[in-house]
């Protein structure tokens, strides 16, 4: 099982191109990064360098730029192609403050995703959000 960050551990990553399985249910998960946030210690999960990655049999992981406007829309518009299929259960993870999660919702209504579940890494200044919702107010560590 990869331990991504974790410097006791390499990161392993199942680098299986996507292929739909018409007989299983997939999730995915995309993680949607503001690298900008926490003085740039967001960025740190874009050095990774791994677009997407296979976490087990049955769960997709997919990272996007929220900074870069093309990796921001073919996220988005992934994550609406996913939403339309049956086999899949889309969530998203926004990383960064309370104005990265704002702007995850804001591309999610443009795209009529509003149903998707939502996470949060806090990397922000006051990440208000994540603290009201229970789930602190710093980033994980080691990141």
């Amino acid at each position: 099982m990869a331990c991504l960050g974790c410097a006791s551990a390499p990161l392993q990553a199942d680098l299986t191109p996507f292929e739909p399985m018409d007989t299983v249910d997939t999730a995915h998960i995309f993680v949607m990064v503001n690298p900008t946030s926490g003085g740039n210690k967001a960025g740190e999960i874009l050095n990774l360098k791994l677009d997407f990655y296979r976490l087990n049999d049955k769960t997709w992981v997919w990272m996007f730029n929220m900074m870069d406007s093309e990796s921001r829309s073919a996220g988005f518009d992934k994550l609406r192609t996913f939403q339309k299929d049956p086999r899949a259960h889309p969530s998203i993870i926004a990383c960064g403050g309370d104005g990265t999660v704002k702007w995850v919702v804001s591309e999610l209504e443009r795209v009529e995703c509003l149903d998707i579940p939502i996470g949060v890494i806090p990397f922000g200044t006051g990440n208000d959000f994540a603290r009201v919702c229970g789930w602190g107010g710093v980033a994980p560590k080691p990141l």
